[in-house]
Parts: structure tokens; C-alpha cells; sequence
């Protein structure tokens, strides 16, 4: 199969969260990510995350793009061996990210955390493939909040309209 061009290519969303002091991760976070990325619908393309102990010097990091899929189960020893967090710390401080690692360790209160994914919409480019196999083409897609579906929904017969006396 033939790379994407950057027009075709599925989309990506920067998703990110923050945690205040005493969050207890446990491997909630870590486990979901796995689950959601086993679907194979949502790739999770980079990680990163930041947390500040309650000393000032303290940080842990990790800052992982993937390379392949399956990026989320090489985090498991971070979580579980101190020796695995003070090397993805260092290599995050030392990496592409290294800047941001700072600039959000300097931002973060003692005892916090902040984590952001970069996640690829897998799924958008199956359907796309599929639509222009049976000779459709797109007409909207649009992020929506909950609150805009219904208004999404009135604007559809002006797009048709519109999209139709462009032809």
C-alpha cells in the first residue's frame, strides 16, 4: 500500500488532562490507553507526560513518539521500576520534547501532573477508503461537542446544497 499524502492522512487529535496532587494512576491510565489502542480505531501516535514530586528538583517524564504500534506496552516498567522512570525521565529531558518537558514541569504545581496524547483517528481513513471505493466523496466532518450535533444536523441540507452547485 502506498504511503498517505498529508491530505489523506487519517486525523490526529492533541488530547491533554491534568492531575492534582496525591493522583493515583495505579495503572488506570497506562491500561486504558492499551485497551484503546488494541482496537486498532485510535492510534496513539505520541505521549507525553510530566509530573512534579513535592520537592522542587523532583520530575518524572516520558516523551514517546510511536514508531510502530504497541507504544503503550513499553511503558509498563515505568510505572513499575524506578530505574525505567529515571531513564524515560532522562531521555525525555534529552529529547525533541525536552524544552516543553521544562517549560510544563516549571508550570506545574508540586504533587501535579499533566499528560498530553497525540491520537490518529485510524478509523476515518477506513471509511474514506470504503466511501470512494463505492464512488462517494466527502461532504462534512466536523469536530463536535455534544450541544452542536442538533445545529450540525439543521446546516446539512445548505451543505448538500452548496456542495452540489460547486459541481
Amino acid at each position: 500500500m502506498a504511503a498517505l499524502s498529508e491530505s489523506e492522512a487519517a486525523p490526529q487529535q492533541l488530547l491533554t488532562y491534568v492531575f492534582g496532587p496525591g493522583a493515583d494512576f495505579g495503572g488506570m491510565l497506562v491500561g486504558a490507553l492499551q485497551r484503546i489502542e488494541s482496537g486498532g480505531a485510535i492510534r496513539i501516535v505520541e505521549i507525553l507526560f510530566v509530573a512534579r514530586g513535592s520537592e522542587p528538583h523532583e520530575l518524572v517524564a516520558v516523551s514517546r513518539a510511536a514508531s510502530s504500534a504497541g507504544m503503550i506496552g513499553k511503558l509498563i516498567s515505568f510505572r513499575l521500576e524506578d530505574t525505567a522512570r529515571a531513564a524515560e525521565t532522562e531521555q525525555a529531558l534529552g529529547g525533541p520534547r525536552g524544552g516543553l518537558v521544562r517549560e510544563l514541569a516549571a508550570a506545574l504545581d508540586p504533587g501535579c501532573a499533566v499528560v498530553g496524547l497525540v491520537v490518529e483517528h485510524a478509523w476515518v481513513q477506513v471509511v474514506a477508503d470504503a466511501v470512494a471505493r463505492t464512488g462517494g466523496a466527502p461532504l462534512v466532518g466536523e469536530p463536535l461537542a455534544p450541544a452542536e450535533v442538533d445545529a450540525a444536523w439543521t446546516r446539512l441540507p445548505s451543505q448538500l446544497s452548496q456542495a452540489r452547485a460547486s459541481d
